[in-house]
């Protein structure tokens, strides 16, 4: 019983800090941008075939960034803005980032129009394969690149290098 109430406790004391928890934020962004993103390309690629799936990829692509990128800013990393790199500078640093994302989403997807064709369920499964390989490159980049501080830079100093005084 006391295993089941420490549980208890510690599951309830974790939900309240939920709104902290900054993985869970970029997931929330991210998955608005990808109901963005996936509209478009189901819409515009799949169901009404106004352009190949790999190219709407890239265009609908676009469109979550731009959408992700200030969705970032004010939710995922608002404790980031204080540093030296300006809101061009991240929005570039995003820009150049996301187009990983996009660029493994459209390989995977022209790579499957390439082999079998229209075929909508193995599009759509390349781009959901895509899409969540390109969440961990872009997770990660966030973090240590566009929204890094300089107190992060000298927490990832190699241990070898001297501070600076």
């Amino acid at each position: 019983y006391d295993i089941l109430e420490s549980l208890r406790v510690t599951l309830l004391l974790r939900l309240q800090t939920l709104k902290q928890w900054r993985f869970l934020r970029v997931i929330a962004v991210g998955g608005f941008g990808f109901l963005v993103q996936a509209s478009l390309f189901e819409i515009v690629g799949i169901r009404l075939h106004l352009l190949p799936p790999s190219t709407v990829v890239l265009l609908a692509g676009e469109a979550a960034v731009f959408t992700n990128f200030f969705l970032h800013q004010i939710f995922s990393f608002p404790d980031r803005q204080k540093h030296k790199a300006s809101l061009l500078n991240r929005f570039t640093r995003f820009q150049i980032l996301s187009a990983s994302s996009v660029i493994i989403q459209w390989i995977l997807v022209h790579a499957t129009e390439v082999i079998v064709g229209d075929r909508a369920l193995y599009l759509e499964i390349a781009y959901v394969a895509g899409v969540g390989l390109g969440l961990v490159v872009i997770y990660l980049g966030s973090y240590f690149w566009v929204w890094s501080t300089p107190e992060h830079h000298r927490l990832t100093r190699p241990v070898d290098e001297a501070p600076k005084r």
